[in-house]
C-alpha cells in the first residue's frame, strides 16, 4: 500500500522542501498540496472547519501549491508531488498555464 501527505502549506508552517524531504525519508509515497487562490475577506457563513466558523488565519498564507510542489521535487529523489486541487476557473487560463 502507498500512502501519501496532504495537507494545507502555509509560510507559518515551515519549509515545504525540508517537510516533503521529511515525508520521503519516512518512507512516503507522495506528497499533495491544495489551492485556496480566492479567500474572503467577509463571509455570512460559518467556516465548517472552526470552532467558532471563523476562516483561520493561516489559510490567507498558503504556498501556491505549484511553487511548493517544485520546492518539493528540488528536495526529494522519488515522491510523486500532486496538487490537491487546481481551481481552474478562478485563474487567468495563460498564468496558468504558464505555472504548470
Amino acid at each position: 500500500m502507498e500512502i501519501g501527505v496532504s495537507g494545507v502549506a502555509s509560510s507559518r508552517h515551515g519549509e515545504i522542501g525540508v517537510l516533503a524531504k521529511k515525508a520521503e525519508d519516512l518512507g512516503f509515497e507522495s506528497i499533495w498540496l491544495p489551492e485556496h487562490p480566492v479567500i474572503p475577506v467577509n463571509h455570512n457563513t460559518k467556516y465548517r472547519g472552526s470552532a467558532d466558523g471563523s476562516i483561520p488565519e493561516f489559510m490567507n498564507h498558503q504556498v501556491n501549491p505549484f511553487i511548493g510542489l517544485t520546492l518539493a521535487a528540488a528536495a526529494t529523489t522519488k515522491l510523486k508531488l500532486g496538487t490537491g486541487v487546481c481551481l481552474v476557473t478562478e485563474h487567468n487560463p495563460l498564468d496558468l498555464a504558464k505555472q504548470i
